[in-house]
């Protein structure tokens, strides 16, 4: 009877962890339309780029470190590519930078929000007055300081912070008091993972876009490619689905393997309807990117551009049907261009 037993409870063990179990399938999407794009050059030479340029009225914003001047961030004209001015100095003064955890706009009020959280603030440059050649500064102090690697505004009454000392994602109100945290990690294999090998695999090789409309956000990794989506919805944060694209190659601890792992995108841009991605899908870095993948929010591949230059960076403007294109040529130089959507 007892051996009866033991076997009986062994098998439930058992069933019991399959159901647990995630099936996960890596799948390379597969793009009904593939357009062809030619880019038309803006500005022949660009210093440098981050990923991180924002679009407002007839202005580029670009954060990059310039040999032009110490300043963070440079505007341009996005229909000529010439230069404007700068803005954002470094140092530890009034409205002063030393290290960006994350940049958001407010477009009604013209207002670009720039985290800055081992300083304990946020800063905000008014930009409504960029026409006149000025930017006006001021700050939000925090209480206390967040542990976190980005930070987000959603919308007027909300903050998203990443990978902080206590929970994967928080979300915060205004004031920033912490409303819901979320610890959800997506599997990577079939097979159950321990769950601090999920926590320093997507730690170390993930970034956070935002839905503009702060009803959601894309939790990307770039050793592989994974791409969660979660909602933000009723001061909640959810996990709605996840799209597994290249299998990523990470130690037993989970720490990715660089080298050995395809590469899963470049640059990303998002909009309230789709979300553009320069995919690498090689184990080269610096593998020359043409196509430009766009899914939708549910992670579908919607459509391909094929633009004939090395993507480096992207920003897309669909009220125009226009997209700009930092390109790198073979001398690596980088250019600003655009092209029609």
């Amino acid at each position: 009877m007892k051996k009866a037993l033991a076997l009986f409870l062994g098998v439930i063990s058992f069933l019991a962890c399959q159901k647990s179990k995630t099936e996960v399938s890596y799948t390379v999407p597969k793009f009904s339309e593939s357009i062809k794009r030619t880019v038309t050059v803006l500005r022949d030479t660009i210093e440098d780029f981050s990923p991180n340029t924002i679009i407002l009225d007839s202005f580029l914003i670009m954060k990059h470190e310039s040999v032009r001047n110490e300043q963070l961030f440079h505007v341009y004209n996005r229909y000529s590519g010439a230069y404007r001015l700068s803005f954002g100095n470094r140092g530890r003064g009034y409205g002063e930078l030393i290290h960006v955890n994350g940049i958001s706009m407010d477009y009604e009020t013209k207002s670009m929000y720039v985290g800055s959280l081992n300083q304990s603030r946020i800063t905000i440059f008014q930009l409504d007055s960029l026409p006149w050649g000025k930017v006006n500064i001021a700050e939000k102090r925090l209480r206390q300081p967040l542990s976190s690697t980005a930070f987000f505004r959603l919308d007027p009454d909300h903050y998203l912070t990443t990978y902080n000392a206590y929970s994967r994602f928080a979300l915060y109100d205004k004031n920033l008091n912490l409303i819901d945290s979320c610890t959800h990690y997506s599997p990577i294999t079939t097979q159950i993972t321990p769950e601090k090998v999920l926590e320093n695999y997507y730690f170390y090789c993930s970034a956070v876009l935002i839905k503009p409309d702060g009803t959601k956000f894309l939790n990307f990794t770039h050793c592989g490619a994974i791409l969660e989506f979660f909602n933000i919805q009723q001061n909640k944060i959810t996990h709605s689905n996840t799209s597994y694209i290249y299998e990523p190659t990470y130690k037993a601890d989970g720490f990715p393997l660089w080298q050995e792992s395809i590469r899963g995108w470049r640059t990303v841009y998002a909009t309230d309807n789709y979300i553009y991605i320069a995919l690498n899908g090689t184990k080269d870095l610096e593998t020359r990117i043409e196509k430009l993948s766009v899914f939708d929010w549910q992670g579908l591949p919607i459509k391909q551009y094929d633009l004939g230059v090395n993507i480096m960076d992207i920003i897309i403007d669909e009220s125009l049907k226009t997209g700009y294109v930092i390109y790198r040529d073979d001398e690596y130089e980088y250019h600003l261009g655009n092209f029609d959507l």
